[in-house]
């Protein structure tokens, strides 16, 4: 186990997990707290700088031979320091962003190989969450998993999802599991590739609709690793706030880390740093294009990292 800050891909559901009856119940727990250097908003007398701080919980319940679920529980807060409006409706930017998420999916493997695999999630991340339907995000998710004779596996699936955007299309993908050095989920509309091209060197690739990131680490030991990591993602919340219309806050960046990792037992502890850019805010009605963005200059962090399984 080590953290890497990679990203979690939209389309969970293409990377089926099951426990077959020689495995055991497992729990996670992941925290991360990072802090963001003030940073000039471009045109602007303005600055902008953030704090967050998430924590992930996922319980996997084994319930027969054929039958496992999981539930998961996110919380993340963000705290926000500018003075600057959103475009558009100059309606002042939160100093505070938070919220939950609630995840139960469900895996059933058929006496052929095949695995059923469907989830449901509930969350909110907003100004004040967790007030109202239009503060609340709600995704479901289903997928069939055929394995081949070779190792390998065809993956159809199909997403539906208040936000839009790709996750509502349906989906298909390959699962190439060419040998324990490289393997390849391969798309529409999502890439994962994870390649070891020598023993302490590992290579991963992610392309999806709002998140990508391409990430090598090294391995001095068992326990001990450092990881470059380049990448694009971001976080959108509900503003209930508002009373003439529903509208979201997209915050989006393109960051480049550092991340050394140690193991300790069932515990993994990282240290990351790094540079920020292509920042920008930016606020939509009802899903729609932004009336304009807020450009926010580049800016450095720093990141704790905690996580555990048993």
């Amino acid at each position: 186990m080590k953290i890497v800050n990679k990203p979690l891909l939209f389309f969970t559901f293409c990377t089926p997990m099951v426990l077959h009856a020689d495995e055991e119940e497992r729990f996670n727990a992941y925290l991360n707290i990072e802090q963001q250097a003030s940073a000039d908003i471009s045109g602007s007398s303005s600055s902008f700088k953030q704090k967050r701080i998430q924590i992930n919980l996922d319980k996997e319940l084994y319930l027969d031979d054929m039958n496992t679920m999981s539930v998961g529980l996110g919380l993340e807060r963000i705290d926000i320091t500018s003075n600057a409006l959103l475009p558009g409706s100059n309606a002042k930017i939160p100093n505070e962003v938070k919220g939950g998420r609630i995840n139960l999916s469900w895996s059933h493997e058929f006496e052929s190989g095949k695995e059923l695999n469907l989830s449901g999630a509930l969350g909110s991340l907003s100004d004040k969450p967790f007030k109202g339907s239009d503060s609340l995000s709600k995704e479901l998710e289903a997928s069939l998993l055929m394995p081949t004779d070779a190792g390998n596996a065809w993956i159809v699936g199909m997403g539906a999802s208040d936000d839009g955007g790709l996750n509502d299309l349906p989906s298909l993908a390959f699962q190439w599991n060419k040998s324990e050095r490289f393997q390849a989920l391969i798309g529409l509309p999502f890439i994962e590739v994870n390649w070891q091209p020598f023993e302490q060197v590992e290579l991963t690739a992610i392309l999806a609709d709002k998140e990508s990131e391409l990430s090598t680490s090294y391995n001095f030991n068992d326990d001990t690793a450092i990881s470059l990591s380049h990448g694009k993602g971001g976080w959108t919340g509900r503003r209930f706030a508002r009373s003439d219309k529903k509208s979201f806050m997209n915050y989006e960046e393109t960051r480049t880390a550092l991340t050394l990792s140690q193991n300790f037992g069932p515990a993994v502890f990282g240290l990351s740093g790094g540079v920020i850019t292509d920042r920008s805010l930016s606020e939509n009605k009802d899903g729609s294009t932004s009336n304009s963005d807020l450009n926010i200059k580049d800016a450095h962090f720093i990141a704790l990292n905690f996580g555990m399984e048993f």
